[in-house]
């Protein structure tokens, strides 16, 4: 990770950096069809992958993250290289000096906590510490201080991004962004809100009960623009893969797959965020990091989540039809029913039989393969902006599956009965 001695959190110089971007992309692209788009945007990311990482790298907040959660979608939307460059931009983020990070700390917790001056993670909005209890030495804490004025480049970031997708044409005309922006928005906003964010790991604490690691959140630690939880010492999800048995990864893929399936059809409390990197594994257990991006859903959104669930993996046509309709997110008119099916029929396989390979799952591949395809002849009346993070964690949990190469029965029955 490269140290920052200031963040570029103004007006000019941001811009400025995307000016560039989008000059050097208009360049490449004005002149190009809409057909030959994507594959020179790609050719292009992939050739200057190395300059983009370092100037986008150094930008920090909404822009990066946005960036992630609109690549939901932009496995359908967007060529490949898009996801290569934030995965990039997400493995070696860039990590402010404590002379300048340390600022935004109350004295009380400068006088009471003996912290790390480097950071031992550092994302799109802040970054961790590690402390100790100044007094005994023996209390070990994990504090997460927000980057300065960071909220108030929201706006900003979330036009350029909007405006560097239309200058770059790579989105289909006829899709319109504005409520997926929009979700994005309250989402970025409440991730700003460690205030908030403590509150919801208190709240998912008190439901996972003892079979999950939640850290403890220390309030007197902590405020609006940092948070203050116990130090865990866990296992990335890679490095374990080697370590542990067979039975135990299937253990833990069963336990993650319980915990989704809490989530959704006990709680309506989702932990959105599901990369690896806000997962460890301690004894055999799954310690769950970071509940900034938790959603709260509704109560119809739940149970229309339920039914779906229940539909794929009883492959219930009907069942499915009827909740795409009910929202009217498809235009069954302008679709290829017969393909939307064959799709649903793919998704579905791991719930047609009691053991299953998750380590060799081809679904991801396949479905990604036959995504241009559904967007040619599936016809969508509008983005569905209500599911964009509970089909992040369906997203998440599949890759933790795939990671961990879980293989067996491991689905929650009970649920689907």
């Amino acid at each position: 990770m490269k140290e920052l001695s200031k963040l570029n959190t103004g007006f000019f110089k941001r811009n400025l950096i995307l000016a560039k971007l989008a000059t050097q992309l208009g360049k490449e692209l004005f002149f190009s069809s809409e057909k030959e788009v994507s594959d020179k945007f790609g050719r292009y990311l992939q050739n200057k992958m190395g300059v983009l990482t370092e100037d986008l790298g150094q930008l920090k907040g909404s822009l990066l993250k946005a960036g992630q959660i609109l690549s939901l979608y932009g496995k359908e939307l967007l060529p490949p290289e898009v996801e290569n460059l934030l995965e990039q931009l997400q493995s070696q983020s860039s990590f402010l000096s404590w002379n300048q990070i340390s600022k935004q700390l109350d004295p009380k917790i400068l006088e009471e906590l003996v912290i790390s001056k480097s950071p031992i993670a550092a994302a799109s909005i802040g970054q961790v510490h590690k402390a100790i209890d100044k007094e005994t030495g023996k209390k070990e804490y994990a504090l997460k201080i927000q980057y300065k004025n960071i909220q108030r480049v929201i706006d900003l970031d979330l036009k350029a991004l909007r405006l560097l997708l239309s200058f770059t044409k790579v989105v289909p005309k006829d899709y319109n962004l504005d409520s997926i922006f929009k979700e994005i928005k309250v989402m970025l906003l409440q991730e700003m809100d460690y205030e908030k964010e403590a509150n919801l790991t208190l709240k998912y604490a008190s439901l996972v009960g003892d079979k999950y690691i939640v850290p403890q959140v220390f309030k007197e630690f902590s405020s609006k623009t940092f948070i203050c939880t116990a130090f865990i010492k866990g296992h990335s999800i890679q490095d374990e893969v080697l370590n542990l048995s067979q039975t135990s990864r299937n253990k833990l893929g069963k336990d993650f797959f319980e915990l989704f399936f809490k989530e959704i059809f006990e709680w309506n409390l989702v932990q959105s965020d599901a990369h690896a990197g806000n997962y460890l594994i301690k004894d055999n257990k799954w310690v769950l990091l970071d509940f900034g991006a938790t959603k709260e859903l509704s109560k119809e959104i739940s149970q229309d989540y339920q039914g779906i669930m229940r539909g794929i993996a009883r492959r219930d046509k009907k069942a499915l039809w009827d909740i795409l309709e009910k929202h009217n997110f498809i235009d069954f008119n302008h679709t290829d029913e017969g393909l939307l099916w064959d799709y649903f029929l793919l998704v579905s396989e791991p719930f047609t039989k009691k053991y299953y390979d998750w380590g060799n799952s081809k679904i991801p591949t396949q479905a990604l393969n036959r995504s241009k395809e559904l967007l040619k002849r599936v016809k969508l009346n509008y983005l569905p902006h209500q599911n964009l993070f509970i089909d992040r964690k369906i997203g998440g949990l599949y890759f933790i599956l795939k990671t961990l190469k879980v293989s067996g029965d491991i689905i929650p029955w009970d649920y689907l009965d």
